[in-house]
């Protein structure tokens, strides 16, 4: 199984250790990058070519995403069929 195989894996299993740069990561791996941040918070805000988005919000100070936020990240993969529905 190859590593981007694997952090899809991870991520579906909604770890309380997943940290953001592991789905940085991930996205990446699907094809979406992260816009560049304008003004304050902590929204982030990634688009694919498609120009699908997927927002959610950079976790502090902890590195760990929270696991409603994955849910939410994995709910539009789904949605937009770049993941099945396991």
């Amino acid at each position: 199984m190859s590593q981007a195989k694997k952090r899809i894996e991870r991520l579906r299993s909604v770890p309380a250790d997943f940290s953001w740069d592991e789905l940085v990561v991930v996205l990446e791996d699907l094809g979406f990058k992260e816009l560049t941040k304008k003004g304050g918070g902590s929204h982030r805000t990634f688009m694919d070519a498609q120009e699908r988005k997927i927002v959610t919000a950079k976790p502090h100070p902890s590195p760990n995403v929270r696991r409603y936020l994955l849910r939410d990240v994995l709910k539009k993969l789904v949605e937009y069929g770049i993941l099945n529905d396991e």
